[in-house]
């Protein structure tokens, strides 16, 4: 990374942290616990008793979903027959429906419009989904402006994953294919199944646990990478600024190394071998890292 891309993304870190500091303080000197922002008409609104509405909604059976929120937890469980249930701004109401199979939930409020509010007295606003525990879920998206998105004990084909600013959380969950962009919150794999999964992050941490991906990329601006006890065939990594930490399940002598460290130190196996390192060309197993600023440590 160009040292003036480090001190960039640094200020700008700082600047975020005082800026939700200050935030903070005006909510709880009694300033407004939502605001909605106008792209369209340049109007900022707010409500100092922002209230929270309630739902739920039986639903026809569904093999697909497509999910569009502005504000709100998304979480999809087990249960015994399909359903919405839902606690939402009056702001951020959305619209239910299954057409051809497919569950959409999509937000009423225009899309130049932005609702956010401040999740006091543990109060969050949240969409739950139930499925059924014999339900085929063949393929999903879900496209979320602020709040975190929880999925576990799925068996998928396709799953896209949108948040601009909240926690990715994926466990017990077998994909064919993964997608996820996430400018702002961690993403967290515990106990995962892919065949293939990429993923960008714009400011935060990616945490592979217990996991099993066949082909795994992830480009992240400003965070830190830990792969734990997992397998991974073939793993390409490009990071602005961070540490990459992988404890890999397999054998060194099966992977082509091509790892690189502009301003770092890489270590494989606890040996630190300098800020370049290529090894072992030509295996079918790869493990390809970029990394501007930040050390690289790799374990087996």
């Amino acid at each position: 990374m160009k040292k003036g891309l480090a001190i960039t993304i640094i200020i700008c870190a700082i600047l975020f942290v005082i800026g939700g500091v200050l935030i903070a303080i005006g909510v709880v000197n009694g300033g407004a616990m939502m605001f909605n922002i106008d792209y369209k008409n340049h109007k900022i609104t707010s409500s100092k008793n922002a209230e929270l509405i309630s739902g739920n909604e039986d639903v026809d059976a569904f093999t697909e979903f497509d999910i569009d929120v502005d504000a709100a937890k998304v979480t999809i469980v087990k249960g015994d027959s399909y359903n919405v249930t839902y606690k939402l701004y009056e702001q951020s109401k959305v619209d239910i429906s299954v057409e051809s199979g497919k569950l959409i939930i999509k937000r009423k409020a225009e899309k130049n419009n932005f609702n956010f509010g401040f999740f006091m007295d543990n109060v969050e606003p949240y969409i739950q989904i139930t499925i059924p525990e014999d339900a085929e879920i063949k393929d999903g998206k879900i496209n979320s402006d602020a709040g975190s998105v929880i999925l576990s004990d799925l068996d998928m084909n396709n799953l896209s994953l949108n948040v601009d600013a909240g926690e990715i959380n994926l466990s017990d969950c077998s994909l064919n294919e993964l997608t996820i962009e996430d400018n702002a919150g961690s993403v967290t794999f515990d106990n995962l199944t892919a065949k293939k999964a990429n993923i960008n992050t714009d400011y935060g941490d990616i945490n592979v646990n217990d996991s099993e991906i066949e082909d795994l990329s992830a480009d992240l601006d400003a965070g830190d990478l830990d792969i734990d006890m997992s397998k991974v065939n073939n793993l390409e990594i490009n990071v602005d600024y961070g540490d990459v930490d992988v404890k890999l399940i397999g054998e060194k002598a099966d992977y082509e190394f091509n790892v690189k460290v502009d301003a770092g130190d890489i270590h494989v196996d606890g040996a630190n071998v300098g800020n370049k390192y290529i090894s072992n060309e030509g295996k079918d197993k790869k493990i390809k890292i970029d990394a501007d600023a930040g050390d690289v440590d790799i374990d087996f």
